[in-house]
């Protein structure tokens, strides 16, 4: 089993594999998910702190913990490979999802306490323990002697870059049912919803 995923993108003439295609879809959606989490950690120290230095500088250094948990944990990633890339694939893809949902908990207010900010380093952590384990693989088919295939083509890495500004376009141009006396509308466009 292991071999047919690890395979999956290696198919002569394949230039887009089930592999390939996983990684396609996951990082459309971490690609929205990843831009506005930032900005929601950052909002989250500015209300802690009410101050923008502050909470620039707290943010920058989560970053920075998600940022050194990757540079720590690809070696040993990468040391477990041998046991096969679907299973770094999916600790990696389950490792994200706990990651965001860790993070809505803690601006739900669900852990916060002390120290301050503990639960968006937690957060952080994960973050880069999942870009550890995910990205291995993939560094690991690039190195092999069709690694050529093995990197998406510049259309998907366009749309891919272009994903969190088209969420930011939707959430700023369309009303999602919500309105300001708290009542649901329905989905309607802005423009539709002030003109009614």
């Amino acid at each position: 089993m292991e071999s047919s995923i690890a395979a999956a993108g290696s198919v002569p003439g394949a230039r887009f594999g089930a592999l390939h295609a996983h990684r396609f879809l996951i990082r459309i959606g971490l690609s929205i998910a990843n831009v506005f989490a930032w900005i929601f950690v950052f909002q989250y120290f500015f209300l802690q702190s009410q101050s923008i230095t502050s909470a620039l500088i707290a943010t920058v250094l989560m970053y920075i913990i998600a940022q050194i948990a990757t540079i720590v944990l690809t070696p040993f990633a990468a040391a477990h490979l041998r046991l096969g890339v679907k299973r770094s694939i999916i600790y990696g893809a389950l490792i994200s999802g706990a990651a965001y949902i860790y993070l809505g908990a803690t601006l739900a207010g669900s852990f916060n306490g002390e120290p301050l900010g503990w639960g968006i380093a937690v957060f952080a952590a994960l973050y880069g323990t999942y870009r550890a384990l995910y990205f291995v693989p993939y560094q690991l088919k690039a190195v092999t002697p069709d690694g050529d295939r093995s990197r998406m083509p510049l259309l998907y890495e366009i749309i891919i870059a272009t994903m969190p500004a088209f969420a930011g376009v939707s959430l700023a141009t369309l009303s999602f049912g919500i309105s300001a006396e708290g009542g649901n509308q329905g989905w309607r466009p802005l423009s539709y919803a002030a003109a009614v």
